[in-house]
C-alpha cells in the first residue's frame, strides 16, 4: 500500500476503515518511519493571482486571517488531494469542495470562526460538515457584464435578500470552481444557486426600479437646467446599464457643453466602442462628429486620435485614417497599433509599398513577441 492509501484509512477515507484495518494501517505507517501527523501537515495555498505555496497547517490557516475583499478566492489543498475553494462574498463565505479534482459540492458559510474550524478540520483529515441546507449542487448565471461596479450592485441587492451568490471572474475560474460555467477574459458573470433563481427575480425587479427612479429624476433635473445633477445621475446609470450606449453619449455630450474635454472623450468614447460593431449607428456617427470637436481642443489626445482613424477605417476613408495615424506617430513614435494599421494602409497602393514595409518593419521591431508577427514579415516579403 502506499502512504497514501495508508493514511486514507486511517482518517475513514477509505472503505476499508474498521479498526482493525485502521490498526494494521498505523502500524505500517510506523515501520516505514513515518508520523501521520507528520504527512497530513503539508499543504497547498493559493491566493488570487499569487503563485501555489506549500506550508503546514499553521501557516495555512492565517490566511484566513488575512483582509478579504469582495470576490477573493483562496483554495487550500490538504494531503489526499482534498481541495477547499473559497471565495468571499458580502454576506457569506462560499466553499466549493473537491476530491482529486473533482467537484463534489458548494457550501455556504456566514461565520469566520465557523470557516476557519471547518477549514481546519478538513486540513487536518478530521470530521467537518455543512448544513444540508446550505448545499448546492449546481449554479445558473444571473448576469454577465464587463462591469465590474454593476457586478457590485447586484451583489448588494443579493446580499439584502441573503441569497448566496458567486461571482465568477478569473481567479475563480482558474480552479475551474463552479460546474458547467466558463469564463470569458472580457467579463464577468454573477451565479446563484439553481434552487435560488425565482427568488433572484426580486433582484432584477429592484433593479429596474432604481433604474426607473434615475430616470424621473433625470427628466425632473433637465426641466431644471441643472446640468451637475443630470451628469451624477448619468455616472449612476453608466454603473447600473453600462450597455447602454445613449448613457455615454449624453453624458459625453453634457460634458462637452461645460468644456470638460478629457471627461467628454472618455464618455464619447465608451459609446463608440459599445457600438462600433454596428452596421449603422445614427448614435455612433453623432458621437464621432463630437468627438472630432474635442480632438480640435486637444490635438495631441492619443486616445482620441485612435478612436478617430478607428472610425475612418471603418468607413473605408483611407485619406483620413492615414492622416489619423500619422498624427499618432508624430506624438509617440513607438506606437505600435499606428505603424500597424499605417502598414496596412499604404500597402493597397503600389507606389507607397515602401512606406508600408517601413511601417510594418517598425512594428515588428516594437512588438517581437506578437501573435501576428509571421503575417506582418510574411506581408514585408510580398511588398
Amino acid at each position: 500500500m502506499s502512504d497514501r492509501e495508508l493514511v486514507e484509512i486511517l482518517s475513514g477515507r477509505s472503505e476499508d476503515y474498521v479498526a482493525e484495518f485502521q490498526k494494521a494501517a498505523g502500524e505500517e505507517l510506523r515501520q516505514r518511519g513515518l508520523e501521520l501527523n507528520t504527512l497530513v501537515n503539508t499543504i497547498r495555498v493559493h491566493n488570487n493571482n499569487e503563485a501555489e505555496k506549500k506550508c503546514d497547517i499553521r501557516e495555512a490557516l492565517t490566511a484566513l486571517k488575512q483582509p478579504f475583499q469582495h470576490g477573493d478566492v483562496l483554495s487550500f489543498v490538504n494531503y489526499l488531494d482534498e481541495a477547499f475553494v473559497i471565495q468571499k462574498t458580502i454576506t457569506f463565505w462560499v466553499i466549493q469542495f473537491f476530491i482529486d479534482g473533482d467537484f463534489q459540492l458548494s457550501f455556504v458559510l456566514e461565520s469566520a470562526d465557523k470557516l476557519e474550524k471547518t477549514v481546519a478540520a478538513f486540513l487536518r483529515l478530521e470530521e467537518w460538515e455543512a448544513d444540508e441546507d446550505a448545499c448546492f449542487d449546481d449554479w445558473d448565471v444571473l448576469a454577465k457584464t464587463t462591469s465590474q461596479a454593476e457586478i457590485e450592485s447586484y451583489a448588494t441587492l443579493l446580499a439584502k435578500l441573503k441569497i448566496p451568490y458567486l461571482v465568477n471572474n478569473a481567479n475563480l475560474w482558474r480552479f475551474q470552481a463552479i460546474r458547467g460555467t466558463y469564463y470569458e477574459e472580457s467579463s464577468s458573470s454573477l451565479l446563484i444557486p439553481t434552487e435560488y433563481r425565482y427568488q433572484a427575480d426580486e433582484v432584477f425587479r429592484k433593479m429596474n426600479e432604481l433604474i426607473d427612479d434615475l430616470y424621473q429624476q433625470l427628466s425632473e433635473s433637465e426641466e431644471r437646467e441643472d446640468v451637475r445633477t443630470q451628469l451624477q445621475i448619468y455616472e449612476k446609470l453608466q454603473v447600473l446599464t453600462p450597455d447602454d450606449e445613449t448613457v455615454f453619449f449624453n453624458k459625453g455630450s453634457l460634458l462637452l457643453e461645460q468644456g470638460e474635454f478629457e471627461a467628454a472623450a472618455d464618455a464619447l468614447i465608451k459609446c463608440i466602442n459599445l457600438e462600433f460593431g454596428k452596421q449603422y449607428s445614427e448614435v455612433l456617427n453623432d458621437a464621432a462628429d463630437c468627438l472630432e470637436r474635442i480632438g480640435e481642443q486637444l490635438p495631441r489626445n492619443i486616445e482620441i486620435l485612435h478612436c478617430l482613424a478607428s472610425i475612418a477605417m471603418r468607413n473605408e476613408d483611407s485619406i483620413s485614417a492615414i492622416e489619423r495615424y500619422s498624427q499618432i506617430i508624430s506624438i509617440n513614435s513607438a506606437d505600435s497599433i499606428a505603424h500597424l494599421n499605417l502598414g496596412y494602409l499604404y500597402s493597397d497602393a503600389s507606389e507607397t509599398s515602401e512606406r508600408a514595409k517601413k511601417h510594418f518593419q517598425a512594428y515588428v521591431q516594437l512588438e517581437p513577441d506578437a501573435d501576428d508577427r509571421l503575417a506582418v514579415e510574411n506581408m514585408i516579403l510580398n511588398l
